[in-house]
């Protein structure tokens, strides 16, 4: 067993920060951007599909999905799909090569979870004795899919989510999601169906303080009593359909909102 991996990371990287005083006001702001792409130089031979010499890290490797099979005439007309014979309502694959059959030669990378855009941001404010801060991070250009238990009905044992409702009929042609199924797994092939861009932004933290005027509080000897309440993670805004655009496995456990309240003293 060797370290063989070379990986070329590609990108640039900024950082502002401003400070001011206005009155009885101050604030800071803070902020960070940085692009990045990621190449497989080298892997001594160790290339497997999707991660291979020229593919960026963490790809997906699959099929191009064209849509559904709407009926039998469809089916006949397509190329044969070598993850078994379709029926109406199944996933419909593309033949990449031409070669009139859509077998494992017609897999391509279909993106990465590993985000080219990260992003942050900082923000302090001060009025007399309240303060506020919060921290707003994120990542953009980011594709993933979400895990099984969501995106495959009765997968593992599981049920069905909303998204499964609108499933392919014969009353129903236009629909998002294909046929149901308990046990078929041609629709389950890794694709772009289940591609999804994983780009979010999440309030990790947002903090609200008050300081005691010292007037109140000298006597006691205490310079400084700050009462605060702080919230974790208070919201997320992302069109992915997860449970996290940051989990990729089922064992991943969701991050919790967390509220706090505490003091701050200074002798």
């Amino acid at each position: 067993m060797q370290n063989a991996g070379v990986v070329r990371n590609t990108g640039i990287e900024l950082q502002l920060g401003h400070n001011n005083r206005i009155n009885d006001w101050s604030y800071s702001i803070g902020a960070n951007f940085s692009y990045v792409t990621t190449k497989i130089m080298d892997l001594k031979g160790g290339d497997t599909p999707g991660q291979s010499v020229g593919d960026p890290l963490w790809a997906y490797y699959g099929y191009v999905c064209d849509g559904i099979f709407q009926n039998e005439e469809e089916i006949k007309n397509h190329p044969t799909q070598s993850m078994g014979t379709p029926v109406p309502g199944d996933l419909k694959y593309r033949d990449l090569n031409g070669d009139k059959v859509v077998d494992s030669k017609d897999r391509q990378v279909l993106g990465s979870y590993f985000p080219k855009i990260n992003f942050g941001l900082n923000l302090s404010v001060q009025y007399k004795d309240f303060d506020l801060s919060a921290l707003l991070q994120g990542a953009a250009d980011v594709k993933s899919a979400p895990v099984a238990e969501i995106r495959y009905a009765f997968y593992n044992g599981g049920k069905v989510t909303e998204q499964h409702l609108d499933r392919w009929t014969p009353e129903n042609p236009n629909a998002t999601y294909p046929r149901l199924s308990m046990s078929d797994s041609k629709n389950r092939v890794t694709s772009s169906f289940w591609m999804q861009d994983a780009s979010y932004a999440k309030l990790r933290n947002l903090q609200v303080g008050y300081s005691l005027p010292k007037q109140l509080i000298s006597k006691y000897g205490i310079s400084r009593l700050r009462v605060y309440c702080s919230i974790d993670n208070l919201f997320m805004i992302s069109g992915f359909d997860g449970v996290d655009p940051e989990a990729i496995s089922g064992n991943y456990y969701p991050l919790t909102r967390n509220y706090s309240f505490g003091l701050n003293v200074t002798f």
